[in-house]
């Protein structure tokens, strides 16, 4: 399970990483105002993903943060909902795809580069408004069309993309030191 953090205010990007950093040592930067974070293990320690949401809720409200919290079980729906959906949003694994299925195909902009940019093109073209709308579609139908972009926005839209952290490692710094006889 995963927990993403979003703020709108850039002011708060700090607090979002000291909050994520007090409840996981793994966490991912995605965007000056996003941070995802895995609360597999603190599932032990503190129960429900309900409590676990109470919890960070309560941490934020101590710092009088303004953020949505969203927590999933992929990185990539935690974030999407995070950043699309106002207040709290808790999912149940396997049902990823009904709380992505209002979100407008635009919301997958943020996950994608220039390249998927123009097959989402082709799907408002096609009539496609939603996630539902793709998510409807055969996935062999969308690679013999659009291949493994289509697919990978397909995969999106039904929060079946299942990918780990990109946690940044901290550079190592090397110095040479010398003693010398005086």
């Amino acid at each position: 399970m995963y927990a993403c953090l979003h703020t709108q205010n850039p002011a708060h990007a700090s607090e979002l990483s000291a909050i994520a950093d007090a409840f996981s040592p793994a966490v991912e930067h995605t965007h000056a105002d996003t941070v995802v974070f895995s609360i597999t293990p603190l599932r032990k320690l503190m129960g429900s993903p309900h409590q676990i949401a109470s919890e960070i809720c309560r941490r934020g409200h101590e710092r009088k943060l303004e953020a949505n919290l969203a927590i999933a079980a992929n990185v990539d729906t935690a974030i999407l909902l995070a950043h699309n959906i106002t207040g709290v949003v808790l999912v149940t694994p396997g049902e990823e795809h009904l709380k992505l299925a209002p979100l407008p195909l635009s919301a997958l902009l943020q996950h994608i580069d220039a390249e998927s940019a123009a097959v989402l093109q082709i799907l408002h073209r096609w009539g496609l408004q939603t996630c539902a709308d793709l998510a409807a579609l055969p996935e062999t139908g969308i690679t013999e069309r659009l291949g493994a972009t289509g697919v990978h926005l397909r995969r999106l839209a039904c929060g079946i993309v299942d990918r780990p952290l990109q946690i940044a490692q901290p550079e190592t710094v090397f110095e040479q030191r010398l003693e010398l006889d005086h």
